[in-house]
């Protein structure tokens, strides 16, 4: 089965506090593997977020997309959070 990852580029426009509360509703992951991952976008300019099947890899932005412009407001209507999905095996 082929795996998918999705990677997530540092814009310097989304708000640390509120990737944190995307990344925890939308992947479930718990406040400190956030705040954890935020860290390294910050320092690496990109992080793997997730990894599985395309499928799902699909579904976990289009929910990203649709929880987004609650958690951030009017700013992803013209910048929304840069995700890429990547093969990785």
């Amino acid at each position: 089965m082929k795996k998918y990852s999705i990677v997530i580029h540092d814009d310097n426009l989304h708000y640390f506090h509120l990737l944190v509360k995307t990344l925890m509703h939308v992947f479930r992951y718990n406040k400190e593997y956030s705040e954890y991952l935020v860290q390294q976008l910050h320092k690496h300019k990109e992080v793997m977020i997730w990894s599985g099947v395309l499928e799902q890899a699909e579904y976990k932005i289009e929910e990203l997309r649709k929880i987004e412009p609650e958690i951030h407001g009017s700013l992803t209507l013209t910048n929304p959070i840069p995700l890429k999905i990547i093969r990785i095996a």
